[in-house]
């Protein structure tokens, strides 16, 4: 857990690493005019570095199954043209992973598309 004086320390060292960013000065020029040593700037700069880091995992850290069970309800799309049997169309886009296949056709409604996505997310 950090102390409240990393956290301030990390907020000020975000901000004058910003700074120094948008200023395009090399390092060393950015820590000469700010009176900074490198080692302190390059120690922060892994500090935030750690920190992005962190706060990614924290987001994708996610079960691949839920602790519950979900389900997702998928409505049939209706539409105004009835596609034949023996249209051998082509799929205008393939999704491929987890062991599954899904082609997709030009007609498919975003709205069917997203539900989709929702319920193989975890699968």
């Amino acid at each position: 857990m950090a102390t409240e004086k990393h956290i301030v320390q990390l907020h000020r060292w975000k901000v004058l690493i910003q700074d120094r960013m948008n200023s395009n000065l090399k390092i060393s020029e950015f820590c000469k005019q700010n009176n900074v040593s490198k080692d302190a700037y390059y120690y922060w700069l892994r500090q935030i570095q750690k920190e992005i880091v962190a706060e990614a995992k924290s987001k994708t850290n996610k079960p691949a199954i839920s602790e519950t069970n979900t389900f997702v309800e998928i409505q049939p799309v209706v539409s105004t043209r009835i596609p034949s049997l023996t249209n051998k169309s082509k799929p205008s886009a393939v999704i491929r992973g987890n062991g599954l296949e899904i082609d997709l056709y030009e007609d498919t409604s975003a709205n069917f598309m997203r539900k989709l996505m929702e319920a193989v997310k975890y699968a």
